[in-house]
């Protein structure tokens, strides 16, 4: 029996174990809402591998695990997962059974990467930890890597060609390089309008980069259907 069932057959109130199904709540959407934007909302068709299924590292449970609610609404948007758990496939297989658009895969971890677009990472198994970076990179089509456990260095997946996504994390390091120039434009710009504080800066020392007009990207779901 689950912890949840003893509490509500108890009675009893968890504060600590709704403050750990909220947190994978969040978790959960926040993934899907990083893969819509990195894509622009145009996930129809892409194939994504997903590492870790089972609710937490060691177990092969799947109930409360964010995995279930991920594929429900990467299906409804078209997207083929290809999904490894060294334990947990059983479970997914049971619950699930047959699925177009699902791959399993409980052996080698870097098959389910294999023609997919993006690898999300949900369950931080040990398998996962130390991942052969130069193969990620070559087996992922859009090399993109989304962390869902933040236990990836986000520069040292940047300098293998990886695109890094985390939770609560800022992007990858050369898009937050791209904004502290921005920043500096800004402050260069405002430096060009103190004329009588500053008479001997030059107007043409100082450069900024082309503004980036907004993406057209569709707005994404609110929540994820649960």
């Amino acid at each position: 029996m689950r912890l949840a069932d003893v509490q509500e057959a108890s009675g009893r109130h968890s504060a600590l174990l709704e403050q750990v199904l909220d947190i994978n709540e969040q978790k959960k959407e926040t993934l899907f809402r990083k893969l819509w934007t990195h894509f622009h909302g145009q996930l129809g068709g892409r194939t994504l591998a997903i590492w870790g299924a089972a609710f937490k590292p060691g177990s092969a449970r799947i109930d409360h695990a964010p995995v279930l609610t991920l594929l429900r609404a990467l299906w409804a948007q078209g997207v083929h997962v290809r999904l490894h758990d060294p334990a947990a496939i059983p479970a997914v297989r049971a619950e699930i059974g047959d699925h177009p658009l699902l791959s399993l895969f409980d052996g080698d971890p870097y098959a389910a990467c294999e023609g997919a677009d993006a690898l999300m990472l949900v369950t931080e198994w040990k398998h996962y930890w130390n991942p052969d970076w130069p193969r990620l990179a070559e087996l992922l089509r859009e090399r993109l890597l989304l962390d869902g456990r933040n236990i990836y260095d986000p520069r040292h997946v940047a300098s293998w060609g990886l695109t890094y996504r985390g939770i609560g994390r800022r992007a990858d390091p050369r898009s937050q390089a791209r904004r502290v120039e921005a920043a500096v434009c800004v402050q260069a710009l405002d430096l060009l309008t103190m004329d009588r504080r500053l008479p001997h800066l030059p107007r043409r020392s100082l450069t900024c980069p082309k503004r980036v007009p907004p993406s057209d990207v569709p707005s994404c779901p609110t929540r994820i259907p649960a």
